[in-house]
């Protein structure tokens, strides 16, 4: 996921657009899958949250649910309507940006995703509505899934402040932190122990 997030990252330095990815603490460290054609597939879904985009954010999750791992990708793009949804995976087929023009490209994109999700046992769905964005899914069995056992952390037992303004990103940190033995509040100008931490997105919170 590093890889393919730091491969677009500046195309979207270069749009003005927030990326975030977003990794569950019990995603697996492996499992048996073809990573090569599984990087193809993300790559490809960001890269079209990033064309189809024009300001905002992309959102990248991965986690766990119901014996899958899911890769979830979200943007604020121009969205699609419900017709337009369903041909989405049809073999040449190319929708418009914005209902203006078809995009660039042969249109087997999807169709591809798809195709190669699915001979990996998984399916790929997509969320989408006209002006408001689009969000991909991929559900991926877990397959001989290994998680290393979480190693104890010094800041175990500790308590975590968050001053965080980004809803998304605050839910993320709340997770993490939790799953590695902290105590997690928001902060409204308490007072602060010595060994606590604080963690914070504005640059003018003292």
């Amino acid at each position: 996921m590093s890889y393919i997030i730091g491969n677009y990252l500046s195309l979207v330095v270069k749009k003005r657009l927030g990326l975030y990815c977003f990794i569950d603490p019990d995603v697996p460290d492996s499992l048996r899958g073809d990573p090569a054609r599984l990087q193809q597939v993300l790559s490809n879904l960001l890269n079209n949250a990033i064309k189809f985009t024009r300001s905002g954010s992309i959102v990248v999750t991965v986690y766990c649910r119901d014996g899958y791992l899911l890769f979830s990708v979200r943007d604020t793009g121009v969205g699609m309507q419900t017709r337009e949804v369903m041909q989405l995976f049809d073999p040449f087929v190319q929708l418009g940006d914005g209902g203006q023009r078809p995009t660039q490209g042969t249109g087997l994109g999807l169709a591809i995703c798809e195709k190669l999700v699915n001979l990996m046992d998984g399916d790929i769905a997509v969320e989408s509505e006209r002006g408001i964005g689009s969000r991909f899914t991929i559900r991926l069995p877990l397959y001989q899934a290994f998680t290393r056992p979480v190693e104890k952390q010094d800041a175990a037992g500790h308590t975590c402040w968050l001053a965080v303004r980004n809803s998304a990103m605050g839910r993320y940190l709340q997770l993490l932190l939790r799953h590695h033995g902290l105590t997690v509040l928001d902060y409204h100008d308490e007072a602060l122990s010595f060994d606590d931490m604080f963690i914070c997105d504005d640059p003018q919170q003292p």
